[in-house]
């Protein structure tokens, strides 16, 4: 079963799509930037910011276009109330790439290096944030189909976010051990970053939220 609503709603949901791409995009380019840091320069990283800026402005345009799509389509009041949440929580995690980068980024300015332990784990937790975003856009492209594959998608998601939050607690953790001996602004802006980068798959597990639950109450289902 499917949601009626003719051509308006395929250039709603064509729509929908490219964002979330957009928002994948976001991660896959962060997740770039931090594994390359400590070869890039500051002309390099500056550049690939700047590219990963342009996505986010390009995805803050094509939500506006949703949203004039949303209030001027005959669908039910509650499927736009889900389709306006699902792009406010893929929106945040494009915004939320863009921020990490944007500390990466002046902490390159300011030749600050990252110990080795706290890449490796901030790398790992986006490298599973990566996953999860690029399992969200494959969320959205079936986001008016029932069957189970959405469902193990919404699974698999959730998965991602729970090791993200493990690994959270872990790298917290090597700060704290860091600092106590050594303290610097890492000790300040670290953990900050490790919160950004959890918050990242939270938003993708919402998503995944928002699916299972239109799914079920519109009667989706089969």
């Amino acid at each position: 079963m499917k949601i009626s609503g003719g051509k308006l709603l395929e250039d709603l949901h064509s729509a929908l799509v490219n964002h979330a791409e957009l928002v994948g995009k976001s991660v896959e380019l962060l997740r770039k930037i931090l594994v390359n840091y400590n070869e890039l320069g500051v002309r390099e990283l500056s550049e690939l910011y700047t590219n990963l800026s342009d996505i986010e402005n390009k995805a803050d345009s094509l939500k506006r276009e949703i949203f004039n799509l949303v209030k001027i389509s005959k669908i039910h009041p509650e499927d736009k109330e889900d389709f306006l949440s699902l792009v406010f929580y893929t929106e945040e995690i494009a915004g939320l790439s863009k921020a990490i980068a944007k500390k990466l980024l002046i902490f390159k300015h300011l030749g600050i290096s990252i110990p080795a332990s706290l890449h490796s784990y901030l790398g790992e937790m986006l490298s599973k944030s990566e996953n999860a975003s690029v399992n969200v856009v494959k969320l959205v492209k079936m986001y008016w189909r029932s069957g189970e594959s959405g469902f193990e998608l919404a699974a698999l998601i959730e998965k991602y976010e729970k090791e993200v939050d493990e690994l959270r607690l872990k790298a917290l953790e090597e700060t704290y051990r860091i600092c106590s001996s050594e303290y610097s602004v890492i000790c300040i802006a670290i953990p900050i970053m490790i919160d950004d980068v959890e918050s990242i798959t939270d938003k993708c597990e919402s998503v995944a939220d928002i699916y299972r639950l239109h799914v079920v109450s519109r009667g989706l289902m089969g």
